[in-house]
Order: structure tokens, then sequence, then C-alpha cells
């Protein structure tokens, strides 16, 4: 089901159609399917379009920046402040040039509503130092551990990464990866 649209001519011109092609992307996934034709029907009281479910679905998970994980032994670590001044402090999961993860174990970030803005962040990256950035946060997510704990993933993009931040990123990136690889023999 999909929304009517608000140009009749249109709408007269999609029911006409014997395929339609459907491509969006939810929070930045890539989606794309073919249809039958649409038809005309009601939803919730309203003119809708109906199309049978379609035989493939394509769901591309591609990211735009290369995403590495950090180092677990030794983390790497951020530090935040709340709107309300409490502040923050957890391990970086994972890094690229569009963003972080940081791995949590209080509710209080995970259960935080996508869109907030953190504007100074500092990212404690070892060797590479600290880097201070704003942080909008895009996806919290909670899992189990198989020992029964609740533990938070919490996805930021960053917001307007200076050049010499991204330097710094793309440095440590590279040192990251070259070490897995030389790991993985």
């Amino acid at each position: 089901m999909f929304d009517w649209g608000g140009v009749e001519e249109a709408n007269r011109l999609l029911l006409e159609e014997k395929q339609l092609q459907f491509k969006g992307a939810p929070e930045g996934v890539r989606v794309e399917f073919t249809t039958n034709g649409a038809q005309a029907t009601s939803f919730e009281g309203r003119q809708a379009f109906e199309v049978p479910f379609p035989d493939k679905l394509y769901y591309f998970q591609r990211r735009e920046f290369f995403r590495v994980p950090t180092p677990m032994m030794d983390p790497y670590t951020a530090k935040g402040v709340y709107a309300d001044s409490q502040t923050f402090r957890c391990e970086i999961q994972d890094v690229s040039l569009g963003g972080i993860a940081l791995r949590i174990e209080s509710v209080c970030l995970g259960e935080t509503e996508k869109g907030t803005l953190f504007n100074d962040v500092a990212l404690f990256l070892g060797s590479f130092g600290t880097l201070n950035v704003a942080l909008e946060l895009i996806s919290p997510r909670s899992f189990t551990t198989p020992n029964g704990m609740l533990r938070h993933v919490v996805g930021f993009r960053f917001i307007e990464l200076s050049g010499q931040a991204e330097g710094v990123l793309q440095r440590l990136i590279t040192k990251i990866e070259a070490k897995r690889r030389n790991l993985a023999g």
C-alpha cells in the first residue's frame, strides 16, 4: 500500500502502467523492487494504491564511508555532555569518515532520541591524539549478550568534520585496516 498522490492526472497514469519500479533509501539503506501495476483501493478511509508484494526485494547495505572496528584491547573512547550537563564516557566500537559507533552499558545514551546533537565530544584515539567533534545521534540499538547483559551500540554521524580531523581519521583507519590485514595473514 502507498499513498494516493495529490495530482489526479499522475494517479490515472500510474494506474495505467503494467509494471512499477520502486527505489528508496530508508535510513540511508538503498531498497529497490519492481511490481506489477497498481490498483486503486482505500486505506484507513482514504484513497490509496495497492500492489502485490514483489518477487524480489533488493536491499543494499552499503555505507558511504569505509568503517573499521577499533581495538578491543586499550580501546579508544569518547567523552561528551548531555543537554542537562551530565557527562558520558564510552568506548568507540568502530569509526569511519562519516561517523562512529559507541559501545555503552548505560541505558541513558542508548535511549536518547534520534537526531540529538552533541556539539563538543572528545574522541581519545591513543597515539593519534584527541579530536573534538560535533555528532548527531542516528541509530541507537540494544542487544543482549550471550551471558544475559543488556548492551547498547549508538551510531553517530559527524557534523562538519574539519579537514584536520578528517586527516587524522584517515590515518587512523588506514593503520587499523593494515594491522587487521597483517593479522589475517
